[in-house]
């Protein structure tokens, strides 16, 4: 059963739909490897147009559903969709563009009928529904999930079919997914880490609530009314849910959650207790990524045994760490972290040039930096393109970054290095305080006096307003853009003085 706040389908009405989609989308010519747009908020319609894709044998291209009408120009030209299916701020954003090739036809989920551009038609998802489902889908089950971009412009990663049935059946057996639970997809479904166990949840028949945007208050009501027992949040969320008043007042009863699962930045040990005092011991970390796959996974009871770690590295992943020159380092030793697996990406779509940049001597590397201890967990610190050399000295953002976030008066913080004619780089904390709090530079820097090495201290604190903190759909801060704001001296942040109050 796939349900949301409004409404619900049952399994049966689900396959039902799916097999209908697959058929128009066959009636205008999709064969299997044509690809196949998907760009729209979080909704049960989103899994079912997926689904539905499936049927047809076509590649699933995920993509932001908040994206500017030229983005979604170039992303569909990238991926050469013909069809694809959106909601009605998509559908609007198209209408504007000014190239949609090879685009042919929009199918609006539970949106009005718009003009979208010229040559080009649009249908509702009823209509679509109203087509004689395919007895025999063709289940290709291709996709391409489009990045968040926190380092550049998005790339699409490409998983056939095969891979994304290996890795299903990986994380079912490592997560210990059950026949009955019931899970709650938080994140964006364009993203691969929401989607995919979503798109698990499915096949193992599981009830399936898919929150509409992220907003802890509906999470949690949704939690309780549904009885949800797993779900996938990325750190940032598990931030925002933990401070909410409702959270703090212990409105909703969240007993039934037996498995959170956590990845895709540092989670810090404040973070992770927090997470457990509200749902109890349920937190599952993983480091990974899309195009890498799962790595590693920490269980709850190896949190406070091994704090900083992402987990045990999995049978099956070779990873290592190498210095600026390519040599491999040992047990706690700090560099590039490089990984070999079956699990890898097929590659990024229709880019053999940023896949080729990837590989290292049959490795490939994202330009994640951190180590490996002697018991084999992964410690991922940060990124090479993020480390900050001050004075001649190597600086770890996150090792600051999870100070700053033990402050009580901190909600979110990155650091970045800014050019400075004196230090090479300084050390820039960028920070979103919590409601009502009040907070000087002064403060936060003599709060990292007290716990970080002199040189690791920021020597600049910016404070951004909420509607100015550039987090991105799937919760991430780009730190491209922070160090651009911090460069660019924003008028919209300001670096001394009173914060909050």
């Amino acid at each position: 059963m796939l349900i949301q706040e409004d409404r619900q389908y049952t399994r049966s009405e689900v396959d039902l739909m799916a097999r209908s989609i697959g058929a128009w989308l066959a009636e205008r010519g999709i064969q299997p490897g044509d690809r196949v747009g998907v760009a729209a908020q979080n909704s049960i319609d989103v899994l079912v147009a997926g689904l539905g894709i499936d049927c047809a044998g076509a590649i699933g291209i995920m993509m932001p559903s908040r994206a500017t009408a030229s983005d979604l120009a170039h992303l569909i030209r990238d991926a050469g969709a013909r069809i694809i299916f959106v909601d009605e701020i998509v559908a609007t954003e198209l209408s504007s563009a000014a190239e949609v090739e090879p685009l042919e036809h929009v199918v609006g989920l539970d949106c009005p009928a718009l003009q979208v551009a010229p040559g080009v038609a649009f249908h509702s998802l009823s209509d679509v529904m109203a087509t004689p489902v395919m007895p025999s889908p063709k289940l290709g089950g291709n996709m391409v999930f489009y990045t968040a971009g926190t380092t550049g412009p998005a790339k699409g990663v490409y998983r056939d079919g095969a891979q994304l049935s290996q890795a299903a059946a990986a994380f079912t057996q490592v997560f210990e997914f059950q026949p009955t639970d019931t899970h709650l997809a938080a994140g964006p479904l364009y993203h691969g880490g929401p989607a995919q166990f979503a798109r698990i949840a499915v096949a193992l028949g599981n009830r399936v609530v898919v929150l509409r945007s992220f907003d802890p208050e509906v999470l949690l009501r949704l939690v309780e009314r549904e009885r949800v027992t797993t779900s996938f949040m990325v750190p940032t969320m598990l931030r925002l849910l933990t401070k909410h008043p409702s959270v703090l007042s212990r409105r909703y009863d969240t007993s039934s959650m037996r498995m959170l699962i956590t990845a895709g930045e540092p989670c810090p040990m404040p973070l992770k207790r927090d997470v457990m005092d509200l749902f109890g011991p349920v937190l599952h970390e993983f480091g990974g990524a899309s195009e890498l796959g799962i790595l590693a996974v920490m269980p709850p009871e190896g949190h406070e045994l091994k704090p900083g770690s992402c987990g045990r590295i999995l049978p099956g992943q070779e990873i290592a760490i190498v210095d600026g020159d390519g040599n491999k380092l040992g047990a706690g030793e700090q560099g590039e972290i490089l990984v070999r697996s079956a699990a890898l990406m097929t590659g990024y779509w229709n880019d053999a040039g940023s896949t080729d940049a990837l590989q290292r001597d049959g490795y490939m590397s994202l330009g994640d930096v951190g180590y490996v201890d002697e018991d084999n967990y992964l410690y991922i610190t940060g990124r090479v393109a993020d480390l900050i050399k001050s004075g001649g000295v190597r600086i770890t953002p996150s090792e600051v970054e999870s100070v700053l976030l033990e402050h009580a008066a901190v909600l979110e913080a990155a650091v970045v290095g800014a050019i400075d004619e004196k230090w090479g780089e300084r050390v820039v904390a960028c920070v979103l305080t919590q409601p009502s709090a009040a907070v000087t530079a002064e403060d936060i820097q003599l709060w990292c006096r007290s716990h970080l090495a002199p040189y690791k201290v920021p020597k600049q604190v910016v404070f951004f307003a909420e509607a100015e903190w550039p987090r991105q759909g799937t919760g991430k801060v780009p730190k491209r853009i922070l160090r651009q704001l911090v460069m660019e001296e924003h008028d919209l942040v300001e670096d001394v003085g009173s914060h909050g109050g």
